[in-house]
């Protein structure tokens, strides 16, 4: 690209909001302030759909607290099951703000399943699976 990238360890300021995209802006701002150079911010989320989208960019938190078989017990009962997890990258040069998101859409397992990925990959079926991301090899998380 015709430039370098640098992992640069700031403890950042986490505004606390589902939305994840507001986080990064605010997390982008606060980084380039810091180092005084163009930042990218990466964050990512679990939107329970049954829920307005709670827990949204706060799934850490609520993994933290109660773990995986907590944050099943809250959408227990509910109408459906159905989920997206979003990760939005934020750029910002000091002039500049821009964000990329991805979204996969599929739904919250009843139960914590596998052992491979991070944070709530045991209880997310994407879309037309069978299995968690936890469960999946690299090769089928990235299809």
């Amino acid at each position: 690209m015709g430039f370098e990238v640098k992992s640069v360890k700031i403890d950042l300021p986490e505004e606390q909001e589902i939305e994840v995209d507001k986080i990064i802006e605010s997390k982008v701002r606060v980084a380039y302030n810091e180092i005084k150079q163009p930042v990218i911010v990466e964050d990512t989320g679990l939107y329970f759909e049954a829920m307005n989208g709670f827990p949204g960019a706060l799934i850490k938190w609520v993994l933290k607290s109660m773990g995986n078989e907590g944050a099943i017990k809250m959408i227990n009962g509910m109408e459906h099951r159905k989920a997206y997890a979003k990760t939005s990258i934020g750029y910002f040069d000091g002039k500049e703000f821009q964000v990329f998101s991805g979204i996969i859409n599929g739904k919250i397992n009843n139960e914590p399943i596998g052992d491979k990925g991070f944070g709530w990959d045991m209880i997310f079926i994407p879309e037309n699976c069978e299995k968690t991301f936890a469960e999946m090899r690299d090769e089928e998380k990235k299809e």
